[in-house]
Order: C-alpha cells, then structure tokens, then sequence
C-alpha cells in the first residue's frame, strides 16, 4: 500500500512538471506566433 501511494505521489509530480514544462512551450511557441503576424502586419503595412 506505501509503495502504490508512494508511486502515485511521484507520478503526480512527474505529471506537473511535465504540464508546467508544456505550458512554457506554449507560451513560447504563442508569443513566437504573435511576434511572426506582428511582422507581417508591419510588411503588410
């Protein structure tokens, strides 16, 4: 029963950890996108 609930504790980390990584990417990949149609809209212009 320790080792369940201490497997479930480490995967539950593990989960947020790698969600938090997941949300940096994001943004990046958001803000990366929005600094792309940025420029398009200052060529467009």
């Amino acid at each position: 029963i320790v080792t369940k609930f201490i497997a479930k504790s480490v995967a539950e980390i593990v989960v947020e950890v790698v969600a938090k990584d997941i949300a940096k990417v994001v943004a990046k990949v958001v803000a990366n996108g929005v600094a792309i149609v940025d420029i398009a809209n200052i060529r467009t212009i």
